[in-house]
C-alpha cells in the first residue's frame, strides 16, 4: 500500500505545486526510503516549502507529553521550525501569517484514539486557516487500529478540551483525512470560530483496507511519541491510557508503555484475579513487578499486571480500560480520581464512565450505555470515509 504522501510523491507532487507551502510534520512523516517529508520537497523544484510546524512532542518527537521542542531552524534545511501546541484560534493564525503560507499541509501518522492529540492541531489547524483563508492539504496515513470498529462514548461539548475539541467516539475508526473531511462538514461551519468549513483537500492511500491493523499494512512503525514505542502500545492505548485519570501507573518510563498497570502497594494477585473474571475476549493478564524511571512512582517498584493482546479481531480497548478501571478500584486501597474526577471526564468526554465505575457496573454494562451515541456517530462519520 501507498500512504497519502507516497501517493503525491508519485504524482509528481502536483497537488503541493504552485504556492507557498508550510508542513504541520513530525517524525513520523516520511517517505518509502525513510527520509523526511522535510528533506524531500525542500528538494523538490516545483514545491515552495516555506516553513515546519511541529505539534506536541516537537518536529523530532523528542519532548514530554505535554510539551514540544523549541522552535528555530531546522539543520537540514535551514526552514523555520514554528511551534504549533498549545496555540489556537488568533494565535494560531499568526503563525501562519508570519510564515506567509497560502497553504498548510498536514502528514502525522495517528493512532485512532480521541484523545491523542495531533487530530486536534489538524483540526485547529484547520479552524485558523479558514479564517485565513488559507488550504488545507491533508495526506493520509492508517489507522493503526483499522477503520471498521468505532468504541466507546462519544465526547458531550461540555467536555471539550486540547483532548477533544468535537462529538467523536473515543476509539472512532477514521484516518486523519477522514476526520479533517468530517471536521469540515460536521464541525467548523458550525462553530462560533472558525463558522466557515476550510478549502480542504485531501490525498488518500492507496491499497489501504479498513480491517488492516497497522501490521498488515507491510509499513515500518516509527513511533509517533516517545511513549508509543510499537503498534501494539497504539493497540491497547485507546483503554490503557484511561488510567491516566486516577492516581495509577501505566507504564510510563518503562520499555512497555501502556501494557502495565499498577502501583507500589496494589495486590498484583487480587487485581489480576479481578481482571480475569470479568472474561475479555481478545486479552489476557500476567502478575508483573517494574520499575519506571519517570512520570508516577518513579524509582520505585510497582506491582501490578501485564496486558497481553492474543486475538487483536476480537479485543476491544475501550472494554480493557473499563476493567482496569473497576479492578483497581475494588483491590487497591490507594484508587483515587486525579483533580476530583476532572481528568478521567476529559479523557472519557464524559462523566458517565466515572459514574459507571464509582457504581461498580460490569464493562458490558458500560459499554452499553454508548451504544446509541456510538451507533450515531457511526451513521453521521459514514459519507467522510474514502475506503
Amino acid at each position: 500500500m501507498r500512504t497519502g504522501f507516497e501517493v503525491a510523491m508519485a504524482q509528481g507532487f502536483a497537488s503541493l505545486g504552485g504556492m507557498r507551502l508550510g508542513i504541520i510534520a513530525n517524525q513520523t512523516s516520511i517517505g518509502p526510503d525513510f527520509r523526511h517529508i522535510s528533506e524531500i520537497l525542500h528538494e523538490q523544484p516545483d514545491v515552495d516549502l516555506r516553513a515546519l510546524f511541529s505539534p506536541e512532542h516537537g518536529l523530532h518527537g523528542s519532548a514530554p507529553p505535554g510539551a514540544t521542542e523549541k522552535g528555530g531552524r531546522d539543520k537540514r534545511t535551514g526552514l523555520p521550525v514554528m511551534p504549533l501546541y498549545g496555540l489556537s484560534g488568533p494565535a494560531l493564525e499568526q503563525v501562519f501569517v508570519q510564515a506567509d503560507v497560502e497553504a498548510v499541509v498536514f502528514d502525522i501518522q495517528d493512532v485512532g484514539a480521541r484523545f491523542y492529540t495531533y487530530i486536534w492541531t489538524l483540526f485547529d489547524a484547520m479552524a485558523a486557516c479558514a479564517r485565513l483563508d488559507l488550504r488545507v492539504i491533508v495526506l493520509d496515513r492508517p489507522n493503526p487500529l483499522g477503520g471498521e470498529a468505532v468504541r466507546g462514548p462519544v465526547l458531550s461539548p461540555q467536555y471539550a478540551s486540547f483532548l477533544g475539541r468535537a462529538p467523536v467516539a473515543l476509539q472512532h475508526g477514521m484516518t486523519v483525512c477522514e476526520l479533517a473531511r468530517f471536521f469540515n462538514s460536521e464541525i467548523l461551519p458550525h462553530t462560533n470560530y472558525p463558522g466557515r468549513p476550510a478549502r480542504l483537500d485531501v490525498v488518500s492511500m492507496q491499497g489501504w483496507r479498513r480491517w488492516m491493523t497497522y501490521g498488515e499494512t507491510g509499513l515500518a512503525w516509527v513511533p509517533p511519541s516517545p511513549n508509543m514505542p510499537t503498534s501494539m502500545t497504539a493497540t491497547v492505548y485507546p483503554g490503557v491510557c484511561l488510567l491516566e485519570g486516577t492516581t495509577l501507573s501505566l507504564g510510563r518510563g518503562t520499555t512497555t508503555p501502556f501494557e502495565l498497570a499498577g502501583a507500589p502497594d496494589l495486590d498484583s494477585s487480587a487485581f489480576v484475579q479481578r481482571l480475569n473474571d470479568f472474561s475479555l475476549p481478545g486479552v489476557g493478564f500476567r502478575e508483573t513487578s517494574f520499575t519506571p524511571s519517570s512520570s508516577i512512582f518513579s524509582g520505585r517498584e510497582v506491582q501490578g499486571a501485564q496486558m497481553l493482546v492474543t486475538d487483536s479481531g476480537r479485543f476491544n480497548p475501550v472494554a480493557l480500560g473499563v476493567a482496569l478501571l473497576l479492578a483497581a478500584k475494588a483491590v487497591w486501597p490507594g484508587f483515587a480520581w486525579r483533580e476530583e474526577g476532572r481528568a478521567i471526564d476529559r479523557l472519557a468526554g464524559t462523566d458517565t464512565l466515572r459514574q459507571s465505575v464509582d457504581a461498580g457496573t460490569p464493562p458490558a454494562a458500560t459499554l452499553r450505555q454508548w451504544s446509541a451515541e456510538t451507533t450515531a456517530f457511526a451513521h453521521v462519520r459514514r459519507p467522510y470515509l474514502l475506503y
